[in-house]
């Protein structure tokens, strides 16, 4: 844990003297790179909003340091993702929003047991997300109307041809957040979220033969819930402090015999440098529920990484 909270500290310091490049109201806090967009309060205003989120992620976590040189599959401690969103204002409350998610998933897994009782070192995965939807801001919150599809870029990729099982899934969801008003000098907001999915499963025939004794699959719909609690406080002047814990449904891949269940927890600063720049470093830990697939109980792929990324923001 140590390492962990180094990292935090370093980014704080270096959150904390950066100098303000403009004395004007900061503005509303940009979401997070590895989460799906939310309505952009910039849209009302600006009418189109383009934001560009460069963003750094490296593994920190103990098991992902594998004393197999060199380690199974490319073993990525650190990448660097360009992700993009661009939100239309449609009417008043009302917007369009598109999100190009580079670094969803930019990271290496953990150490976990085999169904034969051997070690299986971290291996990188790179995932892309595309998310559009429409969204409706509310006075403590917004409902929203989105599809979300996602896909394995690298290692191996959805589409390599050699890849008989690709990781890969798209699903329609609809989404609500209600939040508290502020509360005290430190301006503390509790917010919660609830995101109802349905996705259609597709398998393909080589990962229907390879299933182990006591698992089956088929083409069909599947559907989760996800809750998010967060919370948000100013901790220095110009400087917020934010965690979230995300459980339940996480991801819907197509060639898996159930939604895959995890439990998230993100966690760090954010801190604008100017009107339309915002610097943000976190820490994000994910570990999957124990379904017996594909690791045998109690086994379960987990991970955890620190994210700087910035949110650079384009409008007119």
């Amino acid at each position: 844990m140590h390492h962990r909270l180094a990292a935090l500290a370093a980014a704080f310091a270096v959150l904390a003297c950066v100098e303000a490049a403009s004395a004007q109201t900061a503005p509303s806090p940009s979401p997070l790179a590895t989460q799906p967009p939310r309505p952009h309060t910039a849209a009302a205003k600006h009418g189109t909003v383009i934001d560009l989120i460069p963003t750094l992620s490296s593994s920190i976590g103990g098991d992902e340091f594998s004393p197999v040189q060199p380690a199974s599959n490319p073993f990525v401690r650190s990448d660097v993702r360009l992700s993009y969103r661009l939100t239309q204002d449609l009417a008043p409350h009302l917007s369009f929003s598109y999100f190009h998610n580079a670094a969803i998933a930019d990271n290496t897994l953990g150490r976990v047991v085999s169904r034969a009782g051997t070690f299986l070192y971290p291996q990188s995965a790179r995932d892309t997300l595309d998310d559009f939807g429409f969204s409706y801001g509310l006075r403590r919150g917004y409902a929203r109307l989105g599809y979300a599809y996602e896909h394995r870029v690298c290692c191996p990729a959805a589409n390599d041809p050699a890849n008989l099982a690709p990781a890969a899934w798209h699903a329609v969801y609809a989404e609500g957040q209600i939040r508290t008003a502020p509360i005290g000098r430190e301006q503390l907001t509790f917010s919660f979220t609830e995101r109802a999915s349905r996705a259609q499963h597709h398998v393909t025939a080589a990962y229907l033969r390879g299933l182990p004794p006591g698992f089956t699959d088929s083409e069909r719909g599947e559907y989760g819930l996800t809750q998010t609690l967060g919370a948000t406080a100013n901790v220095l002047p110009r400087t917020q402090a934010f965690a979230t814990f995300t459980w339940g449904a996480t991801y819907f891949f197509d060639n898996a015999p159930f939604p895959y269940l995890a439990d998230t927890f993100d966690y760090g600063l954010q801190r604008p440098i100017s009107r339309d720049v915002t610097l943000r470093a976190e820490i994000n830990q994910q570990t999957a529920r124990e379904m017996g697939y594909p690791f045998p109980a109690p086994n379960a792929l987990h991970r955890t990484k620190f994210v700087l990324s910035a949110d650079i923001r384009l409008a007119p």
